[in-house]
C-alpha cells in the first residue's frame, strides 16, 4: 500500500494501462477488424435490400391483401420510423450486451420475422413482421457495426468506413 492508502501505486496503474494499450494496438488496423467490415457490408446490403424492395412488391401486395397505395406505404413508413427510433436507443443495448451479441441476437430476430412475413396471413402480420420488427433490429445493428469498426481501426478508419458503406449501394 502506498501513502494515499490505495492498494495500487501509480506505477502499477500505468503498467496495466500500457499492457492494455499494447493489446488494443495489436488488434487495430487489421485482422478481425476487416472481418467486421465485410460482415457489416453484408448486413447493410441486406438492410438496404429489404428497404428498397417495397416499391417492387407494391402491386402484388395490393392485389393479395386488397389494400390501396397508402396502406402499402405504411410498411415503408413504419420501417423508417422504427429504424430511426431504435437506432437512437441502440447504445443502451450495446453497452449492456456488447456489439457482437447485439448484431447476432437482432439478426436472428429479424431473420425469423422476415420468414414469418413470407407465410400467408393478414395485412397486420406483414406490417409487423416485414415493416416493424426488421427495422427495430436493423437500427441497433447499424450502430453496433459502426461502433465496432470505429473501435478496431485507428489509421485505416476512413478506408474501413468507405468499404462498410458500400452496402448501401
Amino acid at each position: 500500500m502506498d501513502i494515499t492508502g490505495s492498494a495500487y501505486s501509480i506505477q502499477d496503474l500505468t503498467t496495466k494501462s500500457t499492457k492494455y494499450k499494447k493489446k488494443v494496438e495489436k488488434w487495430q488496423d487489421g485482422g478481425f477488424g476487416w472481418v467486421i467490415v465485410i460482415a457489416g457490408t453484408v448486413l447493410i446490403s441486406i438492410k438496404s435490400t429489404v428497404e428498397k424492395s417495397y416499391p417492387i412488391f407494391y402491386r402484388s401486395i395490393m392485389e393479395e391483401f386488397g389494400i390501396n397505395y397508402a396502406q402499402v406505404s405504411q410498411l415503408l413508413a413504419v420501417n423508417f420510423l422504427l429504424y430511426a427510433i431504435t437506432g437512437t436507443s441502440a447504445p443502451l443495448l450495446i453497452n449492456k450486451i456488447g456489439c457482437r451479441k447485439c448484431v447476432m441476437l437482432l439478426g436472428t430476430i429479424s431473420t425469423a420475422s422476415c420468414l414469418v412475413a413470407s407465410l400467408p396471413g393478414a395485412y397486420w402480420t406483414l406490417l409487423l413482421c416485414y415493416g416493424a420488427i426488421p427495422a427495430a433490429c436493423f437500427g441497433p445493428q447499424f450502430v453496433a457495426v459502426t461502433s465496432a469498426v470505429n473501435m478496431y481501426f485507428s489509421t485505416k478508419k476512413t478506408l474501413a468506413f468507405q468499404l462498410l458503406m458500400l452496402g448501401f449501394g
